[in-house]
């Protein structure tokens, strides 16, 4: 971002921040996770953007472009409009894309026909709305949206969480109408959320869908490669591991400086965090007759079984244990849309055993043509933490990464018993999103 971006920004700030909602342009990270299903979607694209400012998203929405997607910039702000209008006549990589842009300086409720766009970016600041405007601009979204299309905006991290504890020293009856409408809205249709901390201040990206797509649209999307993964150089770790490694790093720092021995050892044990949360690159072969597996490791049982929140089937229950050697990261063994996804508290037993079954446990339950497929991620005996990325409603190409477990752990595979045939045997090895473990049986 350049100086003449944030001078431009701190000007229009000056200027009332009711107005821009923001106290910083948005940061890389953040304007990259806002683009997520651009990416992800297959085939031509129309994106609205609402509220470019100085243009940070705007570029990034120019980079996940195709050359079949087209791009309706729009503000009500005629500086900021005007300046991004200058950088796609100055600027290589917005001047390569300019054919496929036109801009709106206005309201954004007066833009557009009924189910023109496919996907909404907005950076809207709906915290500083007055209620009866939040509600006229998410109607008029709702009504500019294709079925299945998403909205995704950006809002501060925390704040809402912050002003809500507030309210009873602080009542703000307007603040309340407008939070008690946010929350509603994301209670029911979000279906991702992202919190961004390297941005500043630290933001939250959230998706929402106000119409469910078909759960066979998933095989029409493309995996997001950048969903809470860092690369440094041909090294890519997940992102939940930066809190660990960074503890050890600053503790392992702090021990140097003060000129005591062994300040290796905390160092040392960054180094193995930031192994342990590795996050390889895969080439996931997708084929919708085939289940894959959901983690690396090691079938350790294959089991009927029953669950009561997946109703009166009886299931074929594949259990890989992971070691502390595999990598962590879990992946949808098939294409669909998240239907139900749970958290069941519970213990701490060694993953390998039978009674890990009833370990702290979270499951996601996929659909699609096929029928339904649940994943359990369980905690083991040095599994502290579980990461489940997805909501319900998301949709997750087969080989998604979704989420992982911390330290050696096990993931389990529900599948329709009467529906499927096991193709892998107890002690087999195998890898999320390359090893089939069931072929789905023509009906």
């Amino acid at each position: 971002m350049s100086l003449r971006d944030k001078y431009l920004f701190l000007q229009q700030l000056g200027n009332g921040f009711s107005d821009i909602g923001a106290v910083f342009p948005t940061g890389y990270p953040a304007a990259r996770s806002l683009c997520s299903e651009i990416r992800r979607k297959r085939g031509p694209k129309r994106i609205l953007e609402v509220g470019c400012g100085t243009g940070p998203v705007t570029e990034a929405i120019l980079e996940a472009m195709t050359d079949e997607d087209h791009l309706t910039v729009c503000d009500l702000n005629e500086s900021f409009l005007n300046y991004v209008k200058k950088r796609f006549e100055e600027e290589p990589k917005f001047a390569a894309r300019v054919d496929q842009v036109d801009f709106y300086m206005g309201d954004v409720t007066d833009l557009g026909t009924e189910n023109d766009f496919d996907i909404i970016i907005s950076s809207i600041p709906f915290t500083t709305l007055d209620s009866d405007i939040l509600k006229k601009v998410i109607g008029h979204y709702k009504f500019l949206l294709k079925p299945g299309g998403s909205l995704t905006y950006i809002e501060y991290a925390y704040f809402r969480d912050i002003r809500d504890a507030l309210q009873p020293v602080h009542k703000d009856e307007r603040y309340e109408q407008v939070s008690d409408q946010i929350r509603d809205m994301l209670e029911t249709f979000e279906f991702r959320s992202e919190v961004i901390r390297s941005n500043f201040p630290p933001a939250v990206v959230r998706s929402l869908r106000f119409e469910q797509p078909a759960p066979e649209a998933a095989i029409g999307m493309k995996p997001d490669p950048e969903r809470r993964r860092v690369s440094i150089g041909p090294f890519s770790f997940c992102t939940d591991g930066m809190p660990v490694v960074g503890a050890f790093l600053g503790a392992g720092m702090a021990w140097k400086m003060s000129g005591r021995r062994g300040w290796q050892i905390p160092m040392a044990m960054a180094g193995f965090a930031a192994w342990f949360h590795r996050d390889p690159k895969r080439l996931v072969v997708a084929n919708k007759e085939l289940c894959l597996s959901a983690a690396d490791g090691h079938i350790i049982g294959i089991r009927d079984s029953r669950h009561p929140r997946l109703g009166d089937e009886n299931w074929t229950r594949i259990e890989i244990f992971l070691s502390v050697a595999d990598v962590h990261i879990n992946r949808a063994p098939v294409a669909g849309r998240v239907v139900d996804r749970w958290d069941e508290p519970g213990g701490f037993s060694p993953a390998f055993l039978g009674s890990a079954e009833d370990n702290d446990s979270s499951y996601i339950v996929l659909e699609n043509e096929q029928g339904r497929c649940a994943i359990a991620q369980r905690s083991g005996v040095v599994a502290r933490k579980i990461f489940t990325w997805c909501q319900r409603g998301e949709l997750l190409t087969q080989g998604e990464r979704f989420g992982m477990i911390r330290f050696g752990s096990r993931t389990d595979i529900y599948l329709p018993k009467d529906k499927v045939e096991v193709l892998v045997s107890q002690g087999d090895k195998v890898l999320a999103g390359r090893t089939p473990i069931a072929r789905f049986i023509e009906q």
